[in-house]
């Protein structure tokens, strides 16, 4: 016996096609690192940042200290559709009063997005009620004016939405 290896053992030369296909991966493999961190990078500068502030009793220097926050900051939005469905039959009334909150262009409907389908369907009536209740008010009491009280009911109801959340 040789110490020389049999021509059987040796290893064959890489193929000129297997060198081609991995570096055809590794260069999409690089292209979608690329892609995924660029669509990352975009995804985090771009998405809106939510706080949620649980709100006491009217009157309360919590409430004093949100009402600051949506009239001072350009990005504090307000959104009543927590207390909403816990309210029932009041709710007409604490949506009269989220009017007088914030500016219309920072109040934001939601229907609270939680729980059964019953609650969302509560939410959105309630919802309904509420902000026809109030609106009508102001206009049967000559302080608006009927395209005025439609103008804001679009504005709380998706128009703030769409321009917070850039949905068209």
């Amino acid at each position: 016996m040789s110490d020389s290896p049999l021509v059987s053992e040796m290893p064959a030369p890489p193929s000129p096609r297997s060198a081609k296909r991995r570096l055809a991966f590794i260069t999409l493999a690089g292209v979608l690192a690329i892609v995924g961190a660029l669509a990352a990078g975009y995804y985090f500068a771009m998405r809106p940042v939510t706080l949620r502030i649980a709100v006491g009793p009217a009157n309360s220097d919590d409430l004093k200290v949100v009402q600051n926050l949506a009239q001072a900051f350009n990005n504090v939005y307000l959104d009543g559709g927590l207390s909403i469905n816990y309210l029932g039959a009041r709710s007409t009334a604490f949506i009269g009063r989220l009017l007088e909150m914030a500016p219309f262009r920072k109040i934001l409907y939601s229907s609270d997005g939680f729980g059964p389908a019953e609650l969302h369907y509560l939410g959105a009536r309630l919802w309904r009620n509420g902000i026809q209740a109030a609106l009508q008010g102001f206009v049967d009491g000559d302080e608006w004016s009927e395209h005025d009280a439609v103008r804001v009911a679009d504005l709380i109801a998706s128009g703030n939405a769409r321009r917070v959340y850039r949905l068209g």
